[in-house]
C-alpha cells in the first residue's frame, strides 16, 4: 500500500503541471513553455510509474518471503538469481554470504538492484520481474477493465514509452503528443496503477 500511496502523492505533480499548462494556454502565452510542460508530463508520468512498479515488487517480495529463515527455502527464481549475483560480486568464498541471517540482506539487495535496473517499465519487463520475485507469471494479462482489454492496455503503455524515448533523444514524437493525448495517457497510467495495486494486494494476501 505504501507504494500506491507514494504514487498517488507523486501524481499530484502531474496534475499541477496540467494546471499550469491550462493557465498558459488560456492566456495564449508560453509557446515554448507549453512544449516543455508536455515533455515534462510525459517524462514524469513514466518515471513515477516506473518507481511505483519497483516499489510494489519490493513490497510484495517482502510480504511473501520476508519471514523465510533459510535461503534454500526461497523460490527458485529468487534463489538462483541470488546465487549468481553473489558469485559475480564476491567470487571465491561467495558461499559464506549465505551463512547466518546476513543472506536476507543480500537477497533484498539483489531484488532491489534488479528492480532499479528496470529502466523501461514495459509490460514485458514488468512480467519478468513479477514472475521472478513475486511468483506470478503473465501478471499484465490481468490489466483489463470495462471497455479495454489487456492487449490494449499494454499497447497504450508501449506507445507512451515510445514517446518518452523520442523526447529523451531530443526528437519530436511523430504522434500522440498533443495535450489531449497526454491527458489520455495520464488517465491510463493512473488506471493501470489502480488495477496493479489490486493485483499486488491479491498476491500479498493469497489466503484471504
Amino acid at each position: 500500500m505504501t507504494a500506491y500511496k507514494t504514487f498517488k502523492k507523486n501524481w499530484e505533480d502531474i496534475e499541477k503541471l496540467r494546471s499550469v499548462f491550462e493557465q498558459l494556454n488560456e492566456g495564449r502565452r508560453g509557446g515554448k513553455e507549453l512544449i516543455s510542460i508536455r515533455k515534462s508530463m510525459v517524462v514524469l508520468m513514466l518515471s513515477y510509474w516506473e518507481c511505483y512498479i519497483e516499489d510494489e515488487i519490493l513490497e510484495t517480495y517482502t510480504a511473501l518471503y520476508g519471514k523465510i529463515r533459510k535461503a534454500e527455502n526461497l523460490p527458485d527464481g529468487v534463489r538462483h538469481g541470488l546465487l549468481s549475483h553473489l558469485k559475480n560480486k564476491h567470487g571465491t568464498g561467495w558461499e559464506w554470504h549465505l551463512c547466518g541471517p546476513s543472506w536476507k540482506k543480500h537477497a533484498e539487495s539483489f531484488v532491489k538492484k534488479k528492480c532499479d535496473d528496470l529502466n523501461t517499465p514495459s509490460a514485458e519487463n514488468i512480467d519478468k520481474l513479477v514472475s521472478q520475485f513475486c511468483g506470478k507469471r503473465n501478471f499484465t494479462d490481468d490489466w483489463y477493465w470495462s471497455g479495454i482489454s489487456a492487449k490494449q492496455t499494454k499497447e497504450k503503455l508501449e506507445q507512451l514509452i515510445v514517446i518518452r524515448g523520442a523526447i529523451a533523444h531530443g526528437r519530436a514524437p511523430s504522434a500522440g503528443y498533443n495535450i489531449n493525448n497526454i491527458d489520455s495517457y495520464k488517465k491510463h497510467l493512473s488506471q493501470l496503477a489502480d488495477k496493479s495495486e489490486k493485483l499486488f494486494e491479491e498476491l500479498r494476501s493469497p489466503d484471504e
